[in-house]
């Protein structure tokens, strides 16, 4: 039906360009945002490893960090808000060989999703999680009232990180490890929603005026470190003790005997 994607050693693969993702993000991304630039920077980061398009699969919720895969030239889906995780592993669980990338917005990430970010980090499923926080829902550079990254690492994950949306080659570089990482890495990436953080202004304070600073004088890239906060090496991954991928194999790979009259009919429904 399809070509079985095949996940080559990273330190055989060559290196592609950025251009083989597509061009540009959807049209409906505000300018300044950061999701752009955190497309760039995934893009470059992928590009540098040498993964192939055809090996990338991107998993989104919805909101404006959803649109991410549609903007992404390679295997890509959208699902409810906050699933992007357990479809994610599922893809992973099928086909292991697959670089998989899950994506989700900070609010959904919070909410509907929070239960699935821990359980993904718990199982250390070698998977990487990208939250695009554009800032718009509620967590001031002076009330870090939810850390998401001391979240994932406190449920388990072997790598967490914190970039600065608009420092593309610092984020680029910072993918490209977590991209790399065998098991579960979250990437918190801080970006800055020009509409959504006005409105909350006004929610907040009555004014829609932008204050750069927090009340104790930060701002949203120094309330917190950026970079890698935490890389744990040589953790087994799920896929790599999961009882049934060790007695059978990647399931993308079993002869399910079907007959090509069998295989038209089902590349029929998806056409």
């Amino acid at each position: 039906m399809f070509p079985v994607p095949v996940r080559r050693p990273l330190d055989e693969a060559r290196e592609f360009g950025p251009e083989q993702f597509g061009a540009s993000g959807p049209a409906d991304w505000c300018p300044g945002c950061g999701h752009a630039e955190a497309l760039e920077a995934l893009k470059a980061a992928c590009s540098g490893l040498g993964v192939a398009n055809k090996d990338l699969l991107c998993v989104a919720g919805t909101g404006c960090a959803g649109s991410l895969p549609e903007a992404l030239l390679s295997y890509g889906m959208r699902v409810p808000a906050g699933r992007a995780l357990p479809v994610a592993l599922g893809a992973k669980l099928v086909n292991p060989d697959l670089f998989v990338i899950a994506v989700g917005g900070e609010g959904e990430t919070a909410g509907p999703g929070l239960g699935h970010l821990m359980h993904a980090a718990r199982l250390n499923a070698d998977l990487t999680f990208l939250m695009l926080d554009s800032g718009s829902r509620g967590f001031p550079a002076d009330e870090r009232t939810f850390e998401p990254a001391m979240l994932a690492l406190a449920a388990g994950a072997t790598f967490a990180a914190r970039v600065l949306a608009q420092d593309s080659a610092a984020s680029a570089a910072v993918m490209a490890q977590a991209v790399q990482h065998r098991g579960f890495s979250f990437v918190h990436v801080l970006g800055s929603c020009p509409p959504g953080a006005e409105n909350l202004r006004l929610q907040l304070t009555g004014s829609a005026a932008p204050s750069p600073q927090g009340g104790d004088g930060t701002t949203r890239a120094d309330a917190a470190p950026l970079g890698v906060l935490f890389d744990a090496a040589n953790v087994p991954s799920y896929e790599e003790f999961d009882p049934v991928l060790s007695r059978r194999g990647a399931a993308v790979r079993e002869n399910l005997g079907l007959s090509p009259k069998d295989i038209a009919e089902l590349e029929a429904c998806f056409k």
